[in-house]
């Protein structure tokens, strides 16, 4: 009876023990207290103790209570056990040197870093409260990922908050680089942004923390930062600063080319959903890539009528993306209205440059053209570039102001507009309420064959707006029968004679 008793009260006190630590191993889970492999050990040594205890009880009652060899058979058992269930838990901290970035991964940490991002003077085009990120590694295909602040007061600035893709591996990095969001689109150069470069690696085993404080350009990483440290840096210093001025310059080369700089597509859609502003979309896919299967990235450059365009100010460097060759390809993108006037015989080039690489080196080079028609239907075009067969498709997204053109000529000579009409009008310069005034040429719709002009004002910017509110195009058609309809060109000396700047006008509503 009282061998039973025994056996009882062992039972309970190595079912509580176990218990006791299984409760450890969790509150050190939830709170993070100690790392994690704190409570993987916990569980692992709960887990011992409860098939000790087992063993403990078996070999009382078989070999008795004094002999070494249940002792032994009790202690092997548990340390076994131990072993085994430790090492089930606990993640590999081996480094696979072929491991490739994941695509598509779940977001599992965040960057937090105080950015004030209105400390030089506000320009208009960027946003005082938002970043883009470009990565200019294969790691994430979040390059539109927008950053968002955690807390501002006014036009203070506070933290900024990302949920990026997991570094699985000792070793493995993230970089990318943080650019003023984009609001509106205009003329300059990608340098003309405001960026922040970051670079880090992951230190140790356990979830990261990444904090930042950043001034200007350059961004320190945080002492409060966990298991992660900088881009050749010592692990042990924790507060260098994160890219000097060689490195940068190496690594995100900025252009001087002057081009058009965008709004990123997400910024678009933003802006269509709060204000209805104007866009297109386009879609430039391929059912095959016919890539090799080390192909991992891609970057693209956009040109439209030869200039070239930087979505969000991001060079082709920085639009690095990673994909999977064995996938169907996919990239989209939008426009606003640039200085897009028609010259084409009423259509703009697009032209897009895809580079394709496998572990950092160059694979091929895709160039694929279309015409495209602004504020018009998008209609699909597909093209063979080196054995691929791309498919480049748009949707047109109508803005408020969208209601009428006013048009100024029209004929079914298309040299006579394109030619001679457009010209004669641009070259006269003429302003309204102190804007510069052009013609925009408009290519036939389906129900005529007729070429026309339309008024369009250039803004701040460089863009063209043609396009009106009713009582917006009433005020124009009234200007234009007034004051332009008496003007004629100088006498030209194609025809020794002068030409009049219009011929009719009339409202046109877009749709109808």
């Amino acid at each position: 009876m009282n061998d039973t008793k025994k056996l009882n009260w062992l039972y309970f006190y190595y079912a509580g023990l176990a218990v006791l630590l299984f409760v450890l191993a969790g509150v050190n889970s939830h709170f993070k207290v100690m790392p994690e492999r704190v409570s993987m050990a916990l569980v692992s040594l709960g887990i011992a103790v409860v098939l000790f205890g087992i063993f403990e009880s078996v070999a009382k009652v078989a070999v008795g209570e004094t002999s070494k060899l249940g002792k032994t058979f009790s202690l092997g058992g548990a340390a076994a056990g131990f072993f085994i269930v430790f090492h089930m838990l606990e993640p590999s901290s081996v480094i696979d040197d072929d491991a490739k970035p994941v695509v598509n991964d779940v977001a599992v940490f965040d960057v937090v870093f105080t950015a004030p991002l209105n400390k030089e003077p506000a320009i208009e085009h960027f946003s005082d409260l938002e970043l883009r990120v470009t990565q200019t590694e294969p790691a994430s295909t979040y390059q539109n990922y927008p950053l968002l602040p955690t807390e501002s007061i006014g036009r203070k600035i506070g933290q900024y908050e990302l949920k990026e893709r997991s570094l699985k591996q000792i070793g493995d990095q993230y970089q990318a680089l943080l650019k003023r969001k984009v609001l509106d689109s205009f003329v300059g150069m990608p340098g003309d942004i405001p960026k922040f470069n970051i670079c880090f690696i992951r230190a140790a085993l356990g979830p990261i923390s990444a904090k930042f404080a950043c001034d200007g350009t350059s961004c320190k990483l945080d002492e409060l930062s966990k298991n992660i440290k900088g881009c050749d840096a010592p692990q042990t210093h924790m507060d260098w600063q994160l890219f000097d001025q060689a490195y940068a310059s190496a690594v995100f080369a900025s252009t001087t080319a002057i081009g058009w700089i965008t709004p990123s597509l997400d910024t678009l859609k933003e802006n269509y959903q709060q204000q209805r502003n104007t866009y297109v979309e386009f879609t430039v896919a391929a059912e095959s890539l016919r890539l090799p299967e080390t192909a991992d990235a891609y970057s693209y450059q956009l040109t439209v009528n030869e200039q070239p365009v930087f979505i969000n100010g991001w060079t082709e460097a920085e639009t690095l993306s990673v994909f999977d060759p064995k996938q169907p390809f996919q990239l989209n993108f939008g426009l606003q209205n640039l200085d897009f006037s028609g010259a084409d015989f009423g259509q703009e080039n697009l032209q897009l440059t895809l580079t394709f690489y496998a572990a950092g080196d160059k694979v091929r080079t895709d160039i694929i053209n279309r015409n495209y028609i602004a504020l018009r239907t998008v209609q699909p075009v597909s093209t063979v570039e080196n054995d691929v067969h791309y498919h480049w498709s748009g949707q047109q997204y109508f803005g408020l102001s969208d209601g009428f053109e006013v048009f100024i000529w029209s004929s079914t000579n298309a040299e006579e507009i394109v030619q001679r009409r457009k010209k004669f009008f641009d070259e006269a310069k003429l302003t309204y309420q102190g804007g510069k005034v052009v013609a925009v040429v408009r290519p036939p719709l389906s129900q005529n064959q007729n070429y026309g002009l339309v008024l369009g004002l250039v803004d701040d910017a460089g863009r063209i707006d043609f396009t009106f509110p009713k009582a917006t195009a009433t005020e124009i058609a009234s200007w234009l029968r007034t004051e332009v309809a008496p003007l004629k060109t100088a006498v030209r000396p194609e025809t020794n004679r002068q030409h009049p700047l219009i011929k009719d006008v009339n409202l046109y509503q877009i749709g109808h």
